[in-house]
């Protein structure tokens, strides 16, 4: 399929961790339920299900799951591992919950274009006994429905990337369901669970009602439409290409690609590139850059004036003789109060930046690291060195020795920047991110502010002193809404807080902090909407800056090239070709 180009034009960008697949597998989950739902009446019956048997009924997500199953041996391979498979398990699952009622799908629009995106429909209802293990993904959802304003693609790799993902959880409940209908049983091979079949009613009808479409002409309802078009998204994706050949044999498959599953294969293709051409501009927008970008203008502006000291009389005190660091405060401000969840502690290099560079603050005011001007390439850039490391730190900053121990382990051969800094360590290939923020949560495991604990198979961080957050929060609304003169903790606290906004799904730092209709005070005041604009014009003017040096290098190897021979190339046409680039 076309979609190989489009998978090599995202390799580079999709987030460390992630499989190559996933932007795509997600995107294609998405594209897949809306081809789907397409024209299909949601109702809070199990109507749309097949009924394999007399009162029997079998959902999307089971039945992907059974072509998913090896015939042979119960195999239900990669079930822990492959997420590009995962993705779509999910997407089932979700589609289920849509035709169920009890998702549905409502356009949201925010200051830059409009969105799809899923909200909680009937929850008053308690869903058909043959969809009762959709209640486990449906909790995740009422728990979250106040919060999220996010399309199917984004929910499903927010689900995917979370810490000790959900996932396996969710297919678990889905074999489950069908061990409890009878379908297939548990049993064990080379040490592995393996799922074969009991009954083979249920996949044989499936397959059927597949076959019928796809070779007998035969008009598709949403059931059978969805698992083609699951099918064939896995198969673009996976190596084995199994999904397809699992209902049709060799001579059937090359039948059916000749007629109806030909048009399947092109409109999901179609689709596909649509994709790839909203991920592409998404990519533009380089996120990471601006994030290093952000974090360097909030520690300019934290820094101008400052006074930096070897105490940790700039911090937070919360309690008498206890301080909270700006690394911890943020994570604080992370943190979902209702259920202590930081969600994409380990997967978002954005929000993750913003809290290295936050740790970075704390390190320059600290005195442990400074700024110092020096020339590089024919102008002057504000590079990090390091200061005084003679004396410990503070007990209330003890957690930075890991990221202070890094920097001064580099900084003989390192002149950069905060934002250079900041890039280097979470895109590494061994990136110290996620230790570094562990090391901030366990700090405030360690000062009892929250505690460790587990839901829906992920580390979570409830309250257990509500104090510092208090406090924090506190010292905020103070100065948007009371016009109290910030230091620098709040100063920073609150640029970090609109940096992340700016780049996040769930725009959840701000409104952590202030109601809707205290932002919207704030905002009138000036306070809020003067420091907003005040960084989006800093990032204005770096990237254009950025940009301009990017020219400038492409110039020059332009010029290198002419001068090795390569061939005369005129000014103007190297400008339109790296303005072009830079696009």
């Amino acid at each position: 399929m076309a979609l190989e180009l489009g998978e090599l034009a995202i390799a580079g960008a999709v987030h460390v961790g992630f499989s190559k697949y996933l932007q795509v597998s997600c995107s294609l989950s998405a594209k897949v339920a809306g081809l789907s739902l397409d024209g299909t009446a949601a109702s809070a019956s199990d109507a749309y299900q097949l009924e394999y048997a007399p009162s029997k009924k079998l959902t999307i997500a089971e039945a992907f799951v059974l072509i998913w199953q090896n015939d042979k041996t119960g195999d239900i391979d990669g079930r822990k591992a492959a997420k590009e498979c995962q993705a779509i398990a999910i997407a089932a699952c979700m589609l289920d919950l849509v035709l169920l009622g009890k998702l549905k799908m409502e356009i949201y629009k925010d200051e830059e274009k409009e969105h799809e995106v899923v909200c909680v429909g009937d929850a008053s209802s308690p869903l058909p006994e043959s969809s009762a293990f959709l209640q486990f993904l449906f909790d995740m959802f009422l728990e979250k429905d106040h919060q999220m304003r996010l399309s199917i693609s984004k929910w499903i790799m927010t689900l995917l990337s979370q810490d000790e993902s959900p996932t396996d959880e969710l297919i678990k409940k889905i074999t489950e369901s069908l061990i409890k209908k009878g379908i297939v049983t548990k049993g064990s091979s080379w040490g592995f669970s393996v799922f074969p079949t009991e009954d083979p009613a249920a996949e044989g009808k499936t397959k059927e009602k597949i076959k019928s479409v796809l070779l007998k002409g035969e008009e598709a309802d949403v059931f059978t439409s969805s698992l083609i078009y699951m099918s064939l998204a896995v198969d673009s994706m996976s190596a084995s290409s199994c999904f397809m050949p699992a209902c049709l044999s060799k001579d059937e498959l090359q039948e059916a690609k000749e007629g109806r599953l030909k048009q399947y294969m092109e409109q999901l293709e179609k689709d596909g590139d649509i994709f790839v051409e909203e991920f592409e501009a998404d990519v533009s927008k380089k996120l990471l850059p601006k994030a290093c970008r952000l974090c360097t203008n909030v520690a300019g502006i934290g820094l101008a004036g400052a006074t930096v000291s070897p105490s940790d009389a700039y911090q937070l005190e919360y309690v008498l003789n206890k301080k909270l660091t700006l690394a911890e405060a943020f994570i604080l401000i992370w943190q979902d109060d209702e259920t202590g969840n930081i969600d994409g502690r380990k997967s978002s290099q954005e929000i993750q930046s913003i809290a290295v560079a936050a740790c970075m603050l704390d390190l320059l005011l600290l005195g442990r690291l400074k700024i110092e001007t020096r020339t590089q390439y024919g102008r002057e850039d504000q590079v990090v060195s390091v200061g005084d490391v003679s004396s410990p730190l503070p007990e209330s900053s003890a957690f930075l020795q890991v990221l202070l121990d890094m920097c001064v382990k580099r900084s003989p051969d390192a002149a950069l920047t905060v934002g250079q800094w900041i890039e280097t360590l979470v895109i590494a290939k061994d990136s110290p991110t996620d230790t570094l923020i562990k090391q901030i949560t366990e700090s405030l495991v360690t000062k009892g502010i929250v505690k460790k604990g587990s839901k829906w198979g992920s580390r979570v961080f409830p309250t257990e002193d509500p104090t510092a957050e208090g406090k924090t929060k506190e010292k905020i609304k103070d100065v948007l809404l009371k016009g109290v003169e910030p230091d620098v903790f709040t100063t920073c606290l609150i640029y970090f807080s609109i940096a992340a906004d700016s780049m996040s799904w769930s725009k959840s730092f701000m409104p952590a902090c202030l109601s809707k209709d205290e932002i919207k005070q704030a905002r009138e005041g000036g306070r809020l909407k003067e420091m907003e604009e005040e960084l989006t014009a800093q990032d204005a003017a770096a990237a254009e800056e950025e940009k301009a040096l990017r020219i400038a290098a492409g110039k020059k190897a332009a010029g290198a090239a002419v001068c090795l021979g390569v061939g005369i190339v005129a000014e103007e046409v190297i400008d339109k070709e790296v303005a072009g680039i830079m696009k």
